[in-house]
């Protein structure tokens, strides 16, 4: 609790009062607390971006896989320019997983 000057009468009232006691006039809260546990939003933070690399990791295997069945399916498309985007797919994915099992042990 902490003293603020009447807005009115200019005479010190607490902050948390309703009214000032000397001349009655309301005192207006300038700031409200907001409980907000830190903690609890870095948690859901890393949460998100967890399951943001495990999608990222899904696309891009999934791409990989595209990138495979094409090669096979249509034979005028390169095969060396399969294998290489399929390899590279599958290194994002890779990497996304290793991030998001990173980001799970952290917070779990």
């Amino acid at each position: 609790m902490s003293l603020i000057e009447c807005p009115e009468c200019g005479k010190e009232v607490s902050s948390e009062a309703e009214s000032c006691p000397h001349c009655g006039h309301p005192i207006k809260k300038k700031f409200q607390s907001v409980s907000y546990n830190y903690d609890e939003g870095i948690i859901w933070e890393y949460n998100a971006r967890t399951i943001g690399s495990f999608i990222g990791a899904g696309i891009s295997l999934i791409s990989a896989i595209i990138f495979i069945v094409l090669s096979i399916v249509n034979k005028d498309f390169p095969l060396l320019y399969s294998i290489f985007f399929a390899f590279l797919f599958i290194l994002v994915a890779a990497l996304g997983i290793i991030i998001g099992i990173y980001r799970w042990k952290k917070t779990h």
